[in-house]
């Protein structure tokens, strides 16, 4: 009755600290500093590092508390934390193949659903698309790439990606990058599968239940994703290299390193080329690569550790050896943008239950990362931490670090659909956490399917029900080649506004003589529709923003004769040019006067 008693003071004390957690992010305000930068943040006085200390403080502390009163309330022992995490002596299962054929059986069904797409002819998102497109498009001639393009993601979202797709096709097209984007995705739920399969491996149930907990698990991750490539996934691929870290942590937790080798030395390359694929997700990648170096340092495993981190060394080596003078123009590119963008594209995250814009969808993603700490550490400190499935629960606990770091996608850009995707990782956890509970205990019930064939049973109910959730479409199916050709060989035209093409067809004429062009509008594909590349590194004007960025902008300028401005899309920002880039805004009124009028555009040459 004591440790009954115990267990609700430990509830209590801990749901009073959440309570007043909530109350301090809503009115903790840290004075704003001025740093030249004209954003959502300055014009309200805002702080950029708000939002990161309310988040870590609600999520922090009440774990931190909720850690002391499982110790010194009901007694728990500190031991626990170290103990919890030693490897046991894998157990050996005797090896069955109902799964993996299964598994390869979904392979075919998402290959289906690949060729059964409609391509998608929906028109140029005329402010976000040119960040890929213009970058791109230039490396593709001068094969430049940050000394050639500012980058605000990572070289392989923004250049590598669709520079070398075109490469293999000998063809630019529109098509073709919507194209890759689909390849992305298809590479992402073939990764959902596959973690599916090792999280079903990893649970400690009967193979028949296995079997059925693949199945649904499959289900469920793989639908996370779509081919819709305007719309906010819950794990969009951007994603994918932190999804292989998730595959490659399940191998260190339920299997015996020394026969993992080749996951090192994955583990140690993807550390470095993460951050060459995506900036934000290399953070966490990186931070969780360290987590499992933890793990390994726990169980003694210290030849594993020193493996990774001299491949981890050798490989920035590499790639400083490869790149060259663009190593310099990485490093300092990097630099720029993790101390610039968020206060460049930042949105005052919503208050928590509030009337604000995606407050709803906030609080849920922070309550249910909230509640996946405080379960993963009532995990670790339980008495029972020797016993069975001890495996899946330390997939759970690296889950749920996952979730809390994800959250990094909302705290920069707090809109719907940043924290939408932000909510990937804690909606994964809830699902395996709900799903092993249901069949370890079904399986614990004895519970038992001695129907004779279920297997081929269930496997044709599974077909039949994937030609209805994933939308085989068999006439797509037949003309796929001829559907792809047209595709990937569309002219520019089939994808933009009619406006925006009365402009393209006027303004080729205008600058047929000019070697290259620069951007001061957020109309940003204009550049590749116009065939020119950028005179300077700022194709995508949005990610401009500090004093510094205008002033090399304007060194660059020099060799820049015509300059497109007044865009449609130019007050996406809801602040003035020339508020938020006042440097810039001077230098382009005073020395290019000479324009022409395009229906709203404005083409200004140099005096």
């Amino acid at each position: 009755m004591k440790i009954q008693k115990n267990k609700i003071y430990t509830l209590l004390i801990t749901l009073i600290i959440i309570f007043l957690s909530i109350l301090l992010w809503n009115n903790l305000h840290i004075g704003y500093q001025p740093n030249g930068i004209i954003g959502d943040y300055s014009i309200n006085n805002y702080s950029s590092l708000n939002d990161p200390i309310k988040y870590l403080t609600l999520i922090l502390l009440p774990s931190f508390v909720f850690l002391i009163c499982k110790i010194y309330i009901e007694k728990k022992q500190w031991s626990n934390l170290y103990i919890f995490f030693r490897n046991e002596k894998k157990i050996e299962r005797e090896k069955k193949y109902t799964l993996d054929i299964f598994f390869f059986i979904f392979i075919i069904l998402i290959l289906l659903e690949f060729f059964s797409l409609d391509f998608s002819y929906h028109k140029l998102d005329i402010f976000h698309s040119g960040q890929r497109l213009n970058s791109a498009f230039k490396s593709f001639f001068d094969n430049s790439l940050w000394s050639g393009t500012y980058i605000t993601s990572g070289i392989f979202i923004e250049i590598i990606n669709v520079k070398y797709i075109w490469k293999l096709f000998d063809f630019q097209s529109i098509g073709l990058v919507r194209f890759s984007e689909t390849i992305l995705i298809l590479i992402t739920k073939f990764l959902l599968l596959f973690l599916s399969l090792k999280i079903s491996k990893t649970i400690n149930v009967q193979e028949k239940i296995r079997l059925f907990f693949f199945t649904i698990l499959f289900f469920i991750l793989v639908d996370f994703i779509d081919y819709d490539i305007n719309s906010a996934d819950l794990i969009e691929s951007r994603e994918i290299l932190n999804l292989i870290l998730l595959i490659l942590g399940i191998n260190f937790i339920s299997s015996d390193n020394s026969k993992f080798k080749y996951s090192f030395i994955l583990l140690g390359v993807l550390s470095v080329l993460s951050f060459f694929w995506s900036v934000d997700r290399a953070i966490i990648f990186n931070l969780i690569a360290i987590c499992i170096l933890l793990y390994f340092v726990i169980n003694k495993n210290y030849g594993s550790v020193f493996y990774i981190l001299v491949i981890i060394t050798i490989s920035w080596l590499i790639m400083a050896f490869i790149l060259q003078d663009e190593f310099t123009f990485f490093l300092s590119n990097t630099k720029s943008v993790l101390k610039e963008i968020s206060n460049i594209h930042g949105i005052i995250h919503p208050q928590l239950f509030s009337e604000d814009s995606n407050s709803s969808r906030a609080t849920k993603t922070i309550l249910v990362i909230l509640f996946s700490v405080l379960f993963s550490l009532n995990l670790i400190l339980k008495n029972d931490i020797q016993k069975q499935n001890s495996n899946i629960k330390i997939f759970l606990i690296l889950l749920s670090i996952f979730a809390f770091l994800s959250y990094i996608y909302a705290l920069g850009r707090s809109d719907g659909g940043h924290i939408r995707q932000a909510f990937g990782y804690p909606l994964l956890f809830i699902v395996i956490l709900i799903l092993s509970a249901i069949f370890q205990y079904l399986d614990k019930v004895s519970f038992s399917l001695k129907i004779k064939f279920i297997e081929y049973y269930f496997l044709i109910f599974i077909i039949i029900f994937s030609a209805y959730k994933m939308h085989f479409n068999f006439s797509n199916l037949k003309n796929y080649k001829i559907n792809f050709n047209d595709y990937i060989y569309a002219k520019d035209k089939e994808f933009i506004e009619k406006s925006d093409l009365e402009f393209v067809l006027q303004a080729s004429k205008i600058l047929k003589n000019e070697n290259c062009i620069d951007l001061y509008t957020y109309d940003s594909p204009l550049l590749y529709l116009l065939k020119k590349p950028s005179c300077s590194r700022y194709s995508f004007l949005w990610s401009l923003g500090s004093e510094n960025n205008q002033k090399k902008f304007v060194n660059t300028l020099i060799n820049t004769n015509a300059i497109i401005t007044n865009g449609k899309t130019d007050d996406w920002g809801q602040i003035s040019f020339n508020l938020k880039y006042p440097i810039l805004d001077k230098y382009i009124n005073d020395n290019f006067t000479n324009e022409i009028n395009i229906g709203s555009r404005k083409i200004k040459f140099r005096d």
